[in-house]
């Protein structure tokens, strides 16, 4: 058992800053303390890249 469990809490990390998209860069995270048997967090939100393209669905002619 580890010793979190033995306290009751569960620890995630939580992104509050992204990076800025240069070199060497770095985001910024949180650490949060939730109680062990509270309900799961919700799914975070996929994360894009900015420089990333969107690609349209090819829809063949009919």
């Amino acid at each position: 058992m580890t010793q979190l469990k033995r306290r009751g809490i569960r620890e995630r990390l939580v992104l509050k800053q992204r990076a800025p998209d240069v070199p060497y860069d770095h985001g910024v995270f949180e650490l949060v303390e939730e109680a062990w048997d509270a309900p799961p967090p919700p799914p975070p939100e996929p994360v894009v890249p900015r420089n990333a393209r969107r690609r349209l669905a090819v829809v063949p002619e009919s």
